[in-house]
C-alpha cells in the first residue's frame, strides 16, 4: 500500500511517501534536514503499528537525503539504502554540502546542510537489488542522469515507480507542469537512456518527490523527454538573445504565467543550468 505523506516544507521542498505491507514499512527519500523532524513524526503517526524497516533513497542530494539521520536515529533504527555510488556521501556529506552551496546559493538556507549518517546504518546497493517489505518486493533501478548515482525504487506487484528526480519535477501533482531536474552537473545522454529503460517496465503509477503521483506513467515519461529537449533548445536561444528567465522558458513551453515566489523561481532556474543549451549562456 502506498501512503502519500504530503508535502513538507514552507515553501514546499519534498513530497513524502511510505510503502506499507503487513507489519513492515519503508519511506522513500528522507527530505532535507530542515523538514526531517516533521517528516519522521508524520511517518510514524501514519504507519500505525507497522515497523519502519528502511529509508529508500533515490539519491543523496540534500533535499532528498539531508535528513536521513533523523530516521536512522529513531528506536529500532531503520537502515538507509542507496545506490553504492552515493553511499559515501551519506557518511561524510562535507563535499556534498560544499558543492551544493556552490550550485544552489541561498536555496540551501531553506534546506540546511546534510547531516552525517553512521556507517552502520548505510547500505550501498547495486542495480537490481531487491528489498522485501512485507509481501512486497521493492527493486532499485539505476537511473543515472540527474546524478551519477540516481536511482528509482520500483514496487513490482503494484507497478509503482518512485522515480526521484530522474524524469524531472511535476508542479504540483497530476495535471501540473513538468520541469527539468537538471542542476549541474547533469548528464543528458544518461538521462535519455534511463528514461528509455523504465519505459519497458510494467507501470501503473509514477511518484515524484517534486511533487505527487501520476496514473499516466508512459505519457508523462514521453512528455519528460520532450520537455528536456525543448527546454535545452529554449535555454540556448534565450541565452543568445540575452533574455533567459524562468518566465520566458515557461511561456515558450506553453505553460503560460505561473505565480512563483522568489524561492521557487530560483529553484526552477538552477534546474536549467545543467542542460546542454546553458553552455552558451554567460548568465544569469
Amino acid at each position: 500500500m502506498l501512503l502519500d505523506l504530503g508535502i513538507f516544507g514552507n515553501p514546499p521542498v519534498i513530497n513524502g511517501y511510505a510503502i506499507v505491507s503487513g507489519s513492515e514499512a519503508v519511506v522513500v527519500d528522507a527530505g532535507p534536514a530542515s523538514t526531517a523532524q516533521r517528516y519522521v513524526q508524520e511517518a510514524r503517526e501514519r504507519l500505525g503499528g507497522a515497523r519502519l524497516k528502511a529509508v529508500l533513497l533515490t539519491h543523496v542530494h540534500v533535499d532528498h537525503a539531508g535528513g536521513t539521520s533523523y530516521f536512522t536515529g529513531i528506536p529500532d533504527a531503520p537502515k538507509a539504502y542507496v545506490h553504492r555510488r552515493g553511499a559515501p556521501h551519506l557518511v561524510d556529506p562535507s563535499r556534498l554540502n560544499s558543492a551544493s552551496r556552490a550550485t544552489l546559493g541561498d536555496i540551501m538556507d531553506y534546506w540546511g546542510d546534510a547531516l552525517p549518517v553512521p556507517q552502520e546504518h548505510v547500505v550501498g546497493v547495486d542495480d537490481g537489488f531487491e528489498l522485501g517489505v512485507g509481501s512486497e518486493a521493492v527493486q532499485l533501478i539505476y537511473m543515472p542522469g540527474h546524478a551519477s548515482h540516481s536511482a528509482a525504487w520500483y514496487v513490482k506487484d503494484e507497478g509503482t515507480l518512485f522515480i526521484g528526480d530522474s524524469a524531472g519535477m511535476m508542479f504540483f501533482g497530476e495535471g501540473g507542469f513538468l520541469w527539468p531536474a537538471s542542476p549541474p552537473p547533469f548528464f543528458m545522454e544518461d538521462y535519455r537512456r534511463s528514461i528509455e529503460r523504465v519505459r519497458e517496465l510494467k507501470l501503473r503509477n509514477i511518484c515524484f518527490p517534486h511533487f505527487g503521483c501520476t496514473s499516466r506513467p508512459y505519457a508523462v515519461l514521453e512528455e519528460s523527454l520532450s520537455v528536456y529537449e525543448r527546454a535545452s533548445e529554449l535555454v540556448s536561444r534565450l541565452c543568445a538573445e540575452g533574455r533567459l528567465s524562468v518566465a520566458a522558458v515557461m511561456e515558450d513551453l506553453g505553460y503560460g504565467r505561473q505565480e512563483l515566489d522568489s524561492y521557487l523561481e530560483k529553484f526552477l532556474l538552477v534546474n536549467l543550468r545543467g542542460l546542454p543549451g546553458y553552455s552558451k549562456c554567460a548568465g544569469p
